[in-house]
């Protein structure tokens, strides 16, 4: 069974939980990074979802001003996946930038955003 320790080699989808809630910081847009080890730690982040008692998901977007394309759409397979098991996605600390990009996405409608990751803990436990 996977566990939070299969995320430590992770370099853009950093990862820790918080009882239930697993915590999504990514280091920098994709760009920057190879975007197979990008769907490599999606996977293994999904695959916690699966296999272990996580269900919520936190995304702290607070790494950086701006992510692309392939983030947020990693960034909403997590969110499907966690409520595919019961529980529910949240991000915190995007910039202005990018909380205008989640509306103009619609992002803004599936998963609430919150000013800090403790008021986005708060929220889900």
């Amino acid at each position: 069974m996977a566990g939070i320790s299969e995320t430590r080699h992770n370099k853009v989808l950093l990862a820790s939980q918080k009882r239930t809630t697993l915590i999504v910081t990514p280091a920098g847009d994709a760009v920057g990074f190879d975007g197979g080890n990008l769907q490599d730690e999606l996977r293994i982040l999904i695959s916690l979802l699966d296999g272990t008692d996580l269900k919520n998901v936190a995304v702290d977007l607070g790494g950086s001003n701006y992510f692309g394309t392939i983030v947020i759409g990693g960034i909403t397979s997590l969110g499907q996946k966690a409520e595919e098991v019961g529980g529910r996605l949240v991000i915190c600390n995007a910039s202005e930038e990018m909380q205008n990009i989640m509306r103009v996405m619609h992002l803004d409608e599936r998963c609430p955003h919150f000013k800090t990751l403790r008021a986005a803990l708060k929220e889900l436990n």
